[in-house]
C-alpha cells in the first residue's frame, strides 16, 4: 500500500494536509485476520494548520501575545522541527471561551450618581459658605486688633 501526502497552503497561511492512499496493490495479496471480525479504519478530518502570524491575525492580537498565551498553557500549539504550528480547531475554541458573558463588565463602569443638583442646592451651599459677616470682621474686631499694638 503506497501513501501519498499533498500538502497546500491557502492564501491565509493555512496549511492543509491531504492524504491519500493507494489500496491497488493492497488487493493481491489477502489480509488475514483473527477472529474473523471486519477491522473498520476511521479517519480524522483534515487538520488545518496555522503558522504563529495567521494565527495572531485570526485571533486579533500580536504575535508576542499569541506565545504568551501558548506559554501559559492557554492555547495549544506543536512544534514541528523550528516551527510552531496551532491548530485552527484551537483557536476556534480558544475564541469562543472568551467569550465576555453580558454584566460582567460592571465593576468597569463608575458609580450612578444619585440625583443631579439643582441650582437652588448650589445657591444655598454657596450662601452658607460665603456669607458677607464671614468674609468681612466686624468693627469690634478691628478696634481690638488697632489696641493690641504697641503705638511706636
Amino acid at each position: 500500500m503506497s501513501t501519498t501526502e499533498n500538502m497546500s497552503t491557502d492564501v491565509s497561511g493555512a496549511v492543509q494536509s491531504d492524504v491519500s492512499h493507494d489500496d491497488s496493490s493492497h488487493s493481491a495479496a489477502p489480509e488475514r485476520r483473527s477472529g474473523g471480525g471486519a477491522r473498520r479504519v476511521t479517519r480524522e478530518p483534515d487538520i488545518i494548520w496555522l503558522n504563529t502570524d495567521s494565527a495572531a491575525l485570526r485571533m486579533g492580537i500580536t504575535t508576542r501575545t499569541l506565545y504568551r498565551f501558548i506559554n501559559e498553557g492557554g492555547l495549544p500549539a506543536y512544534r514541528m522541527g523550528r516551527v510552531i504550528r496551532v491548530k485552527q480547531s484551537d483557536v476556534d475554541v480558544f475564541i469562543d471561551a472568551s467569550r465576555i458573558e453580558p454584566g460582567t463588565l460592571s465593576h468597569l463602569y463608575p458609580d450612578p450618581i444619585s440625583s443631579p443638583k439643582t441650582d437652588a442646592d448650589t445657591d444655598d451651599e454657596l450662601e452658607s459658605d460665603t456669607s458677607p459677616q464671614s468674609a468681612m470682621p466686624s468693627q469690634s474686631d478691628v478696634s481690638t486688633r488697632s489696641e493690641a499694638r504697641p503705638a511706636y
